[in-house]
């Protein structure tokens, strides 16, 4: 990306969090729009509850969506963790609420999608889509948001099969929404209405920012930029990351589009040219080093090459590959069409795993736009008309799990009574999966599981209060560890949330 699209986008993206999550500055914190909405509808910001009987006159239907999500995460916690547990809502909200925006802006200058947010002169300066709802459903319209939360439910609804990760309206992280005022504000940044403040920026300089294949892994970095300036001030004074926010913050870093060819190139690359030694694509990558003599293993296709990314971020390596591995396919079987491909390496090919969940919405977007544009550029190469529209399979990507702290198992219990017999086999799992939100990819959940079933096959000490269907059914699972360990590894995985 040059530098000028980069300053407008840490600009953009500064600007949007600071309105919605709110400014640091030398005489303190001032809240954003986010904060003041959830104090707002009785979540204190020292995690105290209103009772909902005493909200009910002031707050609407969905601002009691947003008050039963972010009751239901914090109530369960001690009075110590709410803080950073109320901060981590409004984080999530605002993360999503931009990564919304700047996705269809993103769609729409590769006109996957039509006008949108853009404002467009043959429409009196307003999106298309904002400019026939008026038309059409005015009594959508009418409201102090003139019509955008109608545009942008739509529009989300409508990507929401392709991406549910990051549009479904359903997602308790987005249930806490901006006012009218500040949703207006962010759109008029995005949309190009209101200046940003970089010298000479015009609305085609805002379009090629997002019109650029690294604008989302750039979008992702400024985001994190402050909380980045805080925690390595914080090591400077001998502190440590200590946090899931401050390790993602602390630790990522975007890489160059030349070291990530350089790295694919010389691992995933040199794999397929191990298995096709005659294949004509290691001359066309600028930064493979050709080995003297292939290495040649036991018998490898195409079909059986892998990528994990352990840290995926936005998807930056995964899109490289995704692109590595079109043009594997279509060397070694070029009659398949687009749509076969991209689906074929987004279900079988490709996998990422990464701490931060921003990370799992915003690479599932990278890659759902690169192979979006590769079914479109097929149809107009062919010119196949009709619906271009692409929904991709369920991607191979995830964050680790969260609210696994101490105490979560006791948790799970007094919810589901019914599992106490497998305490046993869960205590040692769910102790090994506290560190998740920290550990990331570092997890070794096979290892708990193994060792949570060695441990049950060890003799038991009888409890004097004798249950006969807890001991019918630890009998049962006994049995089952001893004849099908496999078979109660998988129950546990599904039991703990392994499994998906």
């Amino acid at each position: 990306m040059e530098k000028r699209h980069k300053d407008i986008m840490r600009v953009l993206v500064g600007k949007l969090r600071h309105i919605l999550v709110g400014t640091q500055t030398d005489d303190g914190f001032t809240q954003g729009n986010l904060d003041r909405e959830l104090e707002r509808i009785g979540i204190a910001p020292d995690g105290t509850i209103t009772p909902v009987d005493a909200l009910a006159n002031n707050i609407f239907n969905g601002e009691l969506h947003a008050y039963r999500a972010a009751s239901a995460l914090l109530t369960p916690l001690p009075r110590e963790q709410r803080i950073a547990a109320r901060h981590e809502i409004i984080e999530r909200a605002a993360y999503t609420w931009i990564n919304r925006l700047l996705a269809l802006r993103a769609m729409e200058v590769r006109d996957l999608i039509e006008s949108t947010l853009r404002g467009e002169e043959a429409y009196g300066g307003i999106s298309e889509k904002l400019y026939f709802l008026r038309q059409d459903e005015p009594q959508r319209t009418s409201g102090a948001d003139g019509g955008w939360w109608a545009v942008i439910e739509d529009a989300c609804t409508a990507q929401a099969k392709a991406l549910p990760g990051l549009f479904s309206l359903d997602d308790p992280n987005a249930a806490l929404r901006p006012v009218p005022k500040a949703l207006l504000q962010c759109i008029e940044l995005v949309n190009g209405s209101q200046s940003l403040q970089v010298k000479g920026t015009t609305l085609d300089d805002l379009d090629a920012v997002f019109a650029d294949p690294d604008a989302i892994g750039w979008a992702y970095q400024f985001y994190q930029e402050e909380a980045k300036a805080a925690i390595d001030a914080k090591c400077k004074r001998g502190g440590k990351a200590a946090s899931r926010a401050e390790l993602a913050a602390k630790t990522q870093l975007f890489t160059e589009p030349y070291m990530v060819q350089w790295l694919l190139q010389n691992s995933l690359g040199r794999s397929y040219h191990e298995a096709y030694p005659q294949s004509a694509l290691p001359a066309s990558w600028d930064y493979y080093v050709t080995p003297e003599t292939l290495d040649t293993p036991a018998p490898l296709r195409l079909a059986s090459l892998t990528l994990l990314d352990p840290c995926m971020g936005s998807g930056h390596f995964l899109r490289a590959a995704f692109d590595m591995f079109v043009a594997m396919y279509r060397e070694q079987q070029p009659t398949l069409r687009a749509k076969e491909i991209a689906d074929i390496i987004l279900s079988q090919h490709l996998y990422g795993i990464d701490l931060d969940p921003r990370a799992a919405q915003l690479a599932a977007l990278t890659l759902y736009l690169r192979a979006w544009e590769l079914v479109r550029e097929e149809q107009r190469k062919t010119r196949t008309f009709g619906d271009s529209s692409y929904i991709p399979p369920a991607m191979n990507l995830a964050t680790t799990p969260t609210g696994l702290t101490e105490g979560a198992l006791e948790r799970h219990l007094q919810r589901a009574p019914q599992d106490e017999i497998f305490k046993p086999l869960l205590k040692s799992i769910f102790t090994g999966l506290e560190q998740a939100d920290i550990l990331g990819s570092l997890l070794r959940p096979r290892e708990y599981l193994d060792s949570a079933i060695a441990d049950l096959l060890k003799p038991q000490t009888m409890e004097l209060e004798f249950n006969p269907e807890m001991v019918a059914r630890r009998r049962d699972i006994m049995k089952l560890a001893e004849v099908d360990p496999a078979g109660l590894q998988r129950f546990a995985e599904v039991l703990t949330g392994e499994r998906k």
